[in-house]
């Protein structure tokens, strides 16, 4: 056998030999092929028999290819992609034509340095896809290939390593057994183990659902930034867990563990799940979190997060978010600060957001505020000035009501001194503390009570 033609002007040539036409008419005994293909960059052989040539029953060949560069090699077939290397494939294929299997599957694509791929296994049939069962295995360094399979949230990927097994079930196809690592020059890593269900492999949208557990480690906030929310301020290492699962039009986060700045002075923690990952344009929704602040220091929380605060010790935050249809709720709100002087604070109670645009009201709030000391003293950190820091204790409450934009203080009671000695309180409300504003606390009605045993105290009080 000799011939030459071309495809998308790339010339080929084949040759060989079969058996003679007498024998393949006459199914008496294997019919023999052995036959040679060949163009600038693929090398393809077919060996064997067939036991009937013309009804393609008795398949029993062996396929070697070698592609010198595999890109090369699909622009023939008006596919672009980068370089990927030297690429070999051998097979056996039994059966017959309608229903062939290919065994001993085994094809690797390499470059020598950057792409290691390969794949073996089994095909009970090539035709209808059924009895697929392939192992991977891909090693992906440096090369544009990676930003071509991988999400544009990983679009800076540099290194990449998967293997898994491809398989069958019902009408689906899932590659199962998956484990995968990515990691990019910023530190960032993450790890996967699970499956991805391809579907029947002819929807236009290339996954049909998942089932992922994820670990995301990075040396910095930042490196991660992509996969938390985007006003976390930079708290040093990252650290995450959770399990990515569902169909692909409503992906679940589930078993969600974060930790940021893990043994460092400013820390957070939060555990949860999010129910609806949208892979459109809508945003994400059924938000369910626990969520943990530590800072030893009220600064170190203060410039993370660009908020004013005094210098009063130690600050704890603990606090449940619920997040869903553009409302946010942060119930069992839980803050606590303690300075080393004895100046303790609390804030407890619960919070509301909406951020729908035909909203009645932009939310509510509903808190109380609690603060301890030993001495005015103490508390001068929390009072912005130094006022008879002897007299002691000191004791103040409010309820904090109204909007996130537009705040109250009702039963405001402020207690300094004992009863039975020299002693003062302030009582009353503010109507309105409005955010944001040039002018925005009106409505002020604070009333004060001063007593003391003798003449000479009131002196210290001025």
């Amino acid at each position: 056998v000799k011939g030459a033609g071309g495809v998308n002007a790339s010339d080929f040539t084949i040759s060989g030999q079969l058996g003679a036409i007498a024998n393949a008419l006459n199914p008496s005994k294997p019919y023999p092929v052995e036959l040679h293909l060949e163009t600038a960059d693929l090398a393809v052989d077919i060996s064997g028999t067939v036991d009937d040539f013309v009804e393609g029953e008795g398949l029993n060949l062996h396929i070697a290819a070698d592609v010198a560069e595999l890109s090369n090699l699909l622009k023939l077939f008006d596919v672009e992609c980068p370089e990927l290397g030297r690429t070999k494939f051998k097979a056996d294929i039994t059966g017959n034509a309608g229903a062939p299997r290919a065994a001993d599957i085994y094809a690797t694509i390499s470059d020598g340095s950057t792409v290691e791929l390969s794949a073996t296994g089994t095909v009970n049939d090539l035709v209808s896809r059924k009895g697929l069962d392939i192992g991977i295995k891909a090693s992906i360094a440096n090369n544009p290939i990676i930003q071509m399979v991988l999400p544009d949230i990983l679009s800076d990927v540099t290194n990449l390593e998967i293997k898994g097994s491809l398989r069958d079930q019902k009408e689906d196809y899932i590659l199962e057994d998956i484990t995968a690592y990515v990691s990019n020059d910023q530190g960032l890593e993450l790890t996967t183990d699970g499956s991805l269900n391809f579907g029947n492999l002819e929807s236009d949208f290339p996954l049909k659902a998942m089932d992922l557990n994820l670990q995301v480690k990075s040396k910095t906030t930042e490196a991660a930034q992509r996969f938390l929310v985007d006003f976390l301020p930079e708290m040093g290492p990252i650290s995450a867990t959770a399990r990515l699962t569902g169909p692909v039009d409503r992906m679940a986060l589930e078993d969600l563990d974060v930790v940021a700045g893990e043994s460092l002075p400013l820390q957070m923690t939060s555990q949860g799940r999010i129910d609806w990952i949208p892979i459109d344009d809508n945003s994400v929704s059924g938000i369910d979190l626990n969520v943990s602040v530590k800072a030893e220091q009220t600064q170190l929380l203060a410039s993370a997060f660009d908020i004013p605060l005094p210098e009063i010790g130690t600050v704890s935050i603990d606090s449940r978010l619920l997040y869903s249809d553009e409302q946010l709720k942060i119930d069992n709100i839980d803050v606590r600060t303690s300075h080393d002087q004895g100046l303790v604070t609390g804030l407890t109670g619960n919070m509301d957001m909406n951020f729908k645009e035909d909203q009645k009201t932009p939310g509510n709030v509903n808190l109380e505020l609690t603060v301890t000391a030993p001495n005015l003293g103490a508390a001068e950190p929390l009072l912005g000035t130094r006022f008879v820091p002897g007299m002691g204790p000191v004791q103040g409450y409010a309820r904090i009501t109204g909007t996130p934009n537009v705040l109250s203080l009702e039963n405001i009671l402020v207690t300094a001194g004992e009863p039975t000695s020299t002693f003062t309180k302030a009582y009353g409300r503010v109507d309105r503390i409005a955010l944001g504003e040039e002018q925005p606390v009106s409505g002020l009605n604070i009333f004060g009570l001063l007593k003391a045993e003798e003449t000479a105290d009131y002196a210290l009080l001025m």
